[in-house]
């Protein structure tokens, strides 16, 4: 018994040793495991340094190209900044570094060895916005070809206009955001390509009622609360048929119905309350077009008159989507040129986010308080790097809040090549100054791309887009007052894509 125990004993001792030995063997290794995978990449016999600069080299070759969504005909390009997408590559890296290297002797011995018989996977922290995933994939599905269409309605003088909708598709927006997600977070995916899943769907009866509760309005004139600020007049209105004469209407199919409405006129307006309210400047913001250009000034115009005279009271956001309203034909707007994927497209509402940056601008220098502001994808050529606001119906917004005391008006014009906006209201005592900087950080490169025409003789080419750099930027706002000097605060850090130059060329 006391020799087993004595054997026992020289065998720990043994164990023991070695462990040391080969600790010490290892304590010189650098090197991540063997067999060390991070999501689907393997890092084996990588330093820290170089497995994250080989993991950041994939991730970023992935979010230049951004995520391209298909369905028949149609496609797009979300791009990793749109849908907040970012990740933690160092500390997956230093996690898969310390196998075999954070625990004792023994179990550090016992996963080395491990390592060279098993795989070991480590996952990637990705941060992602599926908020704004949601807002993108509903501003797609109203481009999609054959989309579904809800009723709509709308007041013409004294009818309401009703649209019956039609059957069409939806978007399966939880199997899409996984599809999106997927491709994201597989950095060996070099497509970067997924399929739009839809489904048929019927549009949404008409519920009469709700229809009555969403038209109908009480009369309401305009008045001053010295609490609460300015409120505008009201028309009153009221539908002209019960809801059993709408039902019978509508069991005949149509692609209109006029359903007439009582109309009841305020006796006061704004107009009548005199512009006391508003005798001062508070900011004043410009920004230069090219008026020949026709769609664009058009669009310009129209979103100049939209916005002007909109009065914000205190505490109230002011929403640049919800005052506009949707971009459409019939809303007066016309295509110009708008950023989207490789470069400029035609869309309708080209040419407003000139107006909308004009009006962020004009908001940042009265102090009103940011809500949502994006920057665009490339850089535009009527303001700095950092200082425009880019907006689109259905996913991208331009809203500041009114933090002042009294309410403000917004002037706004688009004429001659200019567009301003003004701020007007009513002068603090603890107003302050405001100057707006900017400045480039750094630089990003533009590509050629070609694309085949085979219309052009052979050997042939022409350049159809040139290419401009991409940057990074910071904003600064710099406020001084008398009460608390000078206070400079960064606003915002801002990445815009390289603009590639696309030749067409006939090899």
């Amino acid at each position: 018994m006391k020799k087993k125990v004595i054997r026992w004993g020289i065998a720990i001792v043994i164990l023991f040793i070695i462990s040391i030995i080969f600790s010490l063997i290892n304590m010189g290794n650098n090197r991540i495991l063997t067999r060390t995978y991070i999501d689907n990449v393997l890092v084996s016999n990588l330093t820290q340094n170089e497995a994250i600069e080989m993991l950041r080299s994939k991730y970023n070759a992935k979010k230049e190209k951004g995520v391209t969504i298909k369905y028949k005909d149609f496609e797009t390009t979300l791009y990793y900044n749109e849908m907040g997408i970012d990740v933690d590559i160092e500390a997956a890296v230093k996690e898969a570094y310390m196998i075999g290297r954070k625990n004792n002797i023994i179990i550090n011995n016992y996963e080395i060895i491990y390592s060279y018989m098993a795989d070991k996977v480590i996952s990637l922290q990705y941060t992602k916005d599926r908020e704004s995933l949601d807002r993108l994939i509903a501003a797609v599905e109203a481009k999609l070809p054959g989309v579904k269409q809800d009723y709509t309605f709308e007041v013409v003088e004294s009818n309401l206009v009703l649209k019956p909708g039609t059957e069409g598709i939806v978007i399966e927006t939880e199997r899409l955001k996984d599809r999106i997600l997927g491709t994201i977070e597989d950095l060996n995916d070099e497509d970067n390509t997924v399929d739009i899943p839809v489904k048929q769907v019927q549009p949404d009866r008409i519920d009469v009622q709700n229809l009555r509760m969403a038209v109908e309005k009480s009369v309401q004139d305009a008045y001053v609360d010295k609490a609460t600020g300015v409120h505008k007049e009201q028309d009153g209105i009221e539908i002209a048929m019960s809801n059993e004469e709408i039902e019978e209407m509508l069991k005949e199919k149509k692609d209109e119905y006029q359903i007439p409405l009582k109309i009841t006129k305020p006796s006061k307006t704004v107009e009548s309350l005199g512009d006391d309210l508003f005798i001062s400047l508070l900011s004043t913001f410009t920004t230069n077009f090219d008026s020949s250009n026709t769609n664009r000034n058009n669009n310009l115009v129209l979103a100049a008159e939209k916005l002007n005279g909109t009065i914000v009271n205190p505490g109230e956001t002011f929403s640049y989507n919800d005052t506009l309203g949707q971009r459409t034909v019939e809303a007066g707007f016309k295509e110009a040129g708008v950023y989207s994927g490789d470069g400029v497209e035609i869309g309708l509402g080209g040419g407003i986010c000139q107006m909308s940056s004009t009006l962020y601008n004009a908001a940042l220098l009265s102090d009103m308080e940011i809500v949502e502001r994006s920057n665009h994808m490339f850089l535009t050529h009527y303001i700095d790097a950092g200082k425009d606001a880019t907006v689109s119906w259905g996913s991208l917004d331009f809203r500041f809040k009114n933090n002042r005391k009294y309410p403000v008006k917004i002037v706004a014009t688009a004429g001659d090549g200019i567009c301003r906006v003004d701020i007007r209201g009513i002068k603090e005592d603890d107003d302050k100054t405001v100057i707006i900087e900017s400045k480039i950080l750094e630089y990003i490169p533009f590509e050629t791309k070609y694309k085949e025409n085979d219309e052009l003789p052979y050997g042939t080419e022409q350049s159809i887009q040139s290419g401009e750099e991409g940057c990074v930027s910071e904003t600064y706002v710099t406020k001084i007052s008398s009460t608390k000097g000078v206070e400079k605060t960064l606003i915002s850090k801002d990445t815009y894509q390289p603009l590639s130059r696309i030749v067409e060329r006939n090899t």
